[in-house]
């Protein structure tokens, strides 16, 4: 019988080591990429409920629309990356205002920024 070199069996397990060590670096950074976006999408919803209470307590009455905020609060939305979601029932209930992430494919936010 041949016997198996020891040089091979460590490159081997070398391999496999570097292997495993890059599968868990790319499944962190993708949990990271996703707690981020996640954190930045809740920071945009605070900025528009902000820039509502501000219209509520200048005015006395909610904004109709994201579109009155934008023109009268300087309020920019970005609308090619997030999709929001205003619902207002009354002029003096807090209306309900979510944001959502639009998942682009890769290469599409270049060919939207041509």
């Amino acid at each position: 019988m041949r016997r198996i070199n020891l040089s091979f069996i460590s490159i081997i397990v070398s391999v496999l080591i570097i292997a495993a060590i890059a599968v868990v670096v790319f499944v962190g950074v993708s949990d990271y990429a996703g707690g981020y976006q996640d954190t930045k999408t809740a920071q945009i919803e605070e900025t528009v409920m902000g820039s509502v209470a501000q219209c509520y307590a200048l005015e006395g009455a909610y904004p109709p629309d994201l579109n009155y905020l934008q023109q009268n609060y300087g309020l920019q939305l970005d609308t090619q990356t997030y999709t929001y979601h205003y619902d207002k029932f009354a002029s003096n209930i807090l209306p309900s205002v979510r944001v959502f992430y639009k998942h682009l494919p890769a290469g599409a936010a270049q060919e939207a920024g041509e």
